[in-house]
């Protein structure tokens, strides 16, 4: 009898240390957004009296917008191996993790949306562009895109939270597959229009052509599976046999993800070398230059032959701990890399067509584009942290509160 009471004890003391933690995490991410929020906003009041860098008009800001857009639908296109074409794992394992990808999702855009906003010069009236939309501008696409994409994420989610509960659901065949459709659709239209939005542009000979649409959805695959794997992982640590499955699953993508990223990165740059007057010296310079450092040091060493290397020992082994590092040097080459394509095509355009000489400028990004980043990526984690909290994102959970919260 005794034994029995303490154990209950023993029981009750664990639940309340583990209620003491979430409430603690609770409260330190609520903190994070709020200071996020308020860096971003004071770093865009800054942008608006700092002196504008003409020279590279797309800077810092933009190069956050497309990492984190990238990597939220990349993450929603890892997802439908689930939700569209029916994989589960060996033993179910994908059910306990697929709820958690879609907050990852979700939660991401969101960062990605913070720093549009800011980037325009009047944040707060962003509805025009909808309101007054114009079916030619591939910019006004972007923002239909993407709220499109959004609106089905977080259709999507509540449906899976909904349907633990609610049997009318269940009864509706084939919802959820049509609404993961829809999700799928969103994100390749997001990542074809985005290339567009680049690959259009004459007056940026770098950017033109028809590969960046490709590009981008290999981009998005890579960086998708690479932040989403290193967000559920943190939540999912103590259960040995779903992380041995998400080092092998992750794994595979990343083996299938990385050649083909390779190959069209290939073909941009083959193509740039039959454009010698215009694109091959912004090429030149990343593979040979200035930049050749960060282009096969962070980007290609750091960002892709060591992630192929780990993902090799992570399939092989089901190890983590390669599969988490391999995620992590992902998303810093990964960035690295978008800023190489953004901002060195405009860092080199104007000296190049009228000189075709290559200019010693050299772009650094103001304090306030700098505070507005900071404040996106401390957003990123924070605001996920505090959805696995509220939310019932385990396999079977049922909302206890107001129909979506735990």
């Amino acid at each position: 009898m005794e034994n029995s009471r303490a154990g209950t004890l023993k029981t009750e003391v664990k639940n309340e240390m583990n209620t003491g933690k979430k409430v603690a995490v609770a409260v330190i991410s609520i903190v994070l957004i709020l200071i996020a929020l308020g860096m971003a906003y004071y770093g865009y009041k800054l942008d608006q009296v700092e002196e504008q860098v003409f020279d590279v008009p797309w800077g810092l800001d933009v190069v956050g917008y497309t990492f984190f857009a990238l990597m939220a639908t990349g993450s929603s296109i890892v997802n439908s191996v689930y939700t569209i074409f029916g994989y589960n794992g060996p033993n179910g394992e994908y059910k306990k993790i697929i709820k958690y990808g879609v907050w990852f999702s979700l939660s991401t855009i969101f960062s990605a949306w913070l720093l549009v906003l800011l980037g325009i010069y009047k944040p707060f009236d962003f509805y025009y562009i909808l309101l007054f939309f114009r079916m030619s501008s591939r910019i006004a696409w972007m923002a239909a895109f993407y709220t499109f994409f959004a609106l089905m994420l977080v259709i999507e989610l509540l449906y899976m939270i909904l349907v633990e509960s609610w049997d009318l659901l269940r009864r509706i065949k084939y919802l959820e597959l049509a609404i993961a459709i829809l999700v799928l659709i969103a994100t390749i239209a997001v990542h074809s229009n985005l290339g567009e939005v680049f690959g259009s542009l004459i007056s940026m000979p770098a950017w033109y052509g028809p590969w960046l649409a490709l590009y981008f959805i290999m981009s998005a695959i890579m960086l998708g599976a690479a932040g989403q794997s290193l967000f559920i992982y943190v939540v999912k640590h103590k259960d040995s046999n779903l992380k041995a499955f998400m080092s092998r699953y992750y794994s595979e993508v990343y083996l299938i993800s990385i050649p083909s990223y390779l190959m069209y990165l290939t073909w941009i740059i083959i193509s740039a070398w039959y454009s010698r007057e215009t694109v091959w010296p912004v090429y030149q310079t990343l593979l040979f230059g200035s930049e050749a450092v960060i282009f096969w040091g962070v980007e290609m060493v750091l960002g892709i032959f060591i992630p192929v290397a780990l993902a090799v020992y992570g399939y092989m082994k089901k190890s983590s701990w390669a599969a988490i590092t391999a995620a992590v040097l992902l998303i810093i080459g990964g960035f690295m890399s978008k800023y190489s394509l953004i901002v060195l095509p405009q860092e080199l355009r104007p000296y190049v067509w009228l000189t075709l000489q290559i200019s010693n400028y050299s772009y650094f990004p103001p304090t306030g584009l700098l505070m507005m980043f900071i404040g996106a990526c401390i957003l990123w984690p924070s605001l996920y942290a505090l959805g696995a909290l509220i939310f019932p994102l385990e396999e079977g959970e049922k909302p206890k509160h107001l129909w979506i919260f735990k």
